[in-house]
């Protein structure tokens, strides 16, 4: 009697364990300080070198040996719109079957929850209309991005048939805007700093950026889009896709507060000859918004400590 009443006590003490895909990315390393810091869970961190999701037999003998309860799936190959056009079966199949892999063993080990960062490119390319989670499937996909937007659809739209499909199972899509704030992969954020910054160190007299000067842009810092992550973890009632996204901001607009934060004083020409993001696409997070989520960090605080950190490490982009 006594060995079962420890039995049970050892179970219902237990932490939940959470499985972070993606750790070294900089929302999936938010997410981990954040769960940390409560102390309320066991959470295991895999990166690509430590763990390759595209091989399906190291994903099921690390399911099976982890008995996890919650994934965070942020894991994906993610490329920029030449690197789409260049390389598209490998941006389509790499996304596919990573998300397959961890979908799969999701369900075979009765997984909790598992929240899936897709990507707001998974949306319809509507110009003229905010748009919401309704607007999946309802157009065309958004072209400079479509072999990754088409394997996020899928992802996306797993998530809702295993919903279907499967008892008891909870997969959430989290589909994001632009994310900034970290250095480690390059952005359109981070490009914008560093041309800024040489142009003010070298003191050129403009600074010519890609593209047209009124292409929108949502944008938000990681640290949001890592507490949208966590509050789904959480909610018991919850749908199976939500849209997280900001105020949309223009090129130009954004250029001049990274102008202004950085001290400076030439002029910002646009050439809308060369290749760039070419949309008016805006989204709405209402959805998320009725949990209690907001917006903490505003464009300009963050840019500004994005700024401070590319400082911190500057000898990293000009030895």
């Amino acid at each position: 009697m006594l060995n079962n009443q420890l039995v049970q006590n050892n179970l219902l003490n237990k932490k939940p364990k959470i499985y972070i895909a993606g750790s070294d990315s900089v929302v999936g390393k938010n997410i981990f300080d954040k769960l940390l810091l409560q102390g309320k869970y066991n959470i295991v961190a895999t990166t690509h070198r430590e763990l390759d999701l595209t091989r399906q037999r190291e994903v099921e003998e690390f399911f099976e040996h982890e008995e996890i309860d919650y994934v965070f799936l942020l894991a994906a190959y993610a490329r920029d719109v030449i690197d789409n056009k260049k390389k598209p079966f490998l941006n389509y199949l790499e996304n596919s079957i990573i998300q397959n892999n961890i979908f799969s063993c999701c369900n075979k080990y009765n997984i909790k929850r598992l929240i899936y960062f897709s990507s707001d490119s998974a949306l319809s390319d509507i110009q003229g209309k905010i748009l919401t989670e309704d607007d999946l499937l309802t157009a065309n996909l958004p072209k400079h991005f479509e072999p990754y937007a088409l394997a996020k659809l899928c992802g996306t739209k797993l998530c809702n048939y295993y919903n279907i499909e499967v008892n008891n199972t909870c997969f959430v899509a989290l589909l994001p805007c632009i994310i900034y704030g970290g250095l480690k992969v390059p952005s359109l954020i981070f490009s914008l700093i560093k041309d800024f910054h040489k142009a003010k160190i070298e003191k050129h007299g403009s600074v010519v950026l890609w593209g047209s000067a009124e292409t929108k842009y949502q944008l938000l810092h990681f640290s949001d889009v890592a507490d949208a992550a966590i509050l789904l973890m959480n909610e018991i009632k919850i749908d199976d896709i939500y849209i997280v996204s900001s105020y949309a901001y223009t090129k130009k607009q954004v250029a001049e507060l990274i102008k202004k934060i950085i001290g400076y004083t030439g002029c910002i020409c646009f050439d809308e000859t060369k290749l760039t993001r070419s949309t008016m696409r805006e989204t709405s997070s209402i959805k998320l918004r009725n949990f209690g989520w907001s917006q903490r960090i505003d464009l300009e605080t963050g840019l500004r400590s994005m700024y401070e950190l590319f400082l911190k490490n500057i000898k990293l982009f000009f030895p």
